[in-house]
């Protein structure tokens, strides 16, 4: 699956658009345009330009539903039904670009709209895609540090860590202790340290463990942490990045 021509003239276009006009108004190929202009190989300007234009498309779909809690789980599944089959059918593709895209997409709808991004990942058996998706490119320096910017993301949400913790924890751990790539092994401890931290902060809210249990979950955070730091420092970045 080919991308786009004309990306910078699209998201310009995008970012035209009256808020409350959006869900009337996108044509399929500016969707297309928007999910592959995430992609690492792209220039700086142009991702921060998608961001903005990503930013003005989730909250003008926002700003047409009412403020109250249904309406905002409806906006939320609103969009998640619009880009998850735009995410899903990069995943069906076999090449790597394809992977890349489905994958660097989804990392940016984190840091956007961090709900509906949440419920793609959370769709039944979505995460084998992002699975599967190693297994394709398994030369690839780049699709796993992709990977696991995107596990970063989802770590930090109270829905997706359970997942991350259950399909993915095994291979974080692994990438967190190679020494061959350090940007992946900083995105890898990074994700950890979020995966720990959040969990210990869920079940803190569900105070049902006891303090010896907590002490040593809280000393392992501690080791994350520290290890996440001296791991990014190696490579220019905090682990908040």
């Amino acid at each position: 699956m080919s991308a786009p021509n004309d990306s910078d003239g699209t998201l310009d276009a995008l970012l035209k658009k009256p808020y409350d006009k959006y869900t009337q108004s996108l044509l399929p190929g500016e969707l297309a345009c928007l999910v592959c202009a995430f992609l690492p190989s792209k220039e700086r300007p142009l991702r921060a330009k998608a961001f903005l234009a990503l930013s003005a498309l989730c909250q003008g779909i926002r700003n047409g539903t009412s403020p109250d809690k249904n309406q905002a789980d409806t906006a939320t599944e609103d969009l998640a039904r619009l880009f998850s089959p735009l995410v899903v059918s990069r995943f069906a593709e076999p090449s790597e670009t394809d992977q890349l895209v489905a994958i660097s997409f989804l990392t940016a709808l984190f840091q956007v709209d961090r709900d509906s991004a949440s419920s793609i990942l959370a769709q039944d058996g979505f995460i084998h895609f992002v699975k599967d998706s190693l297994d394709l490119a398994t030369n690839s320096q780049q699709l796993p540090l992709e990977v696991a910017h995107l596990l970063g993301q989802a770590s930090g949400d109270k829905l997706c860590r359970p997942i991350v913790s259950s399909h993915c924890l095994d291979w974080l751990q692994m990438k967190s202790h190679q020494t061959r790539d350090k940007a992946l092994r900083a995105a890898s401890a990074i994700a950890l340290v979020k995966l720990l931290k959040g969990g210990l902060a869920d079940r803190n809210a569900n105070r049902k463990r006891g303090l010896a249990d907590e002490v040593l979950q809280l000393a392992s955070f501690l080791v994350f942490v520290r290890q996440g730091f001296v791991i990014a420092a190696d490579i220019g970045f905090g682990p908040d990045e």
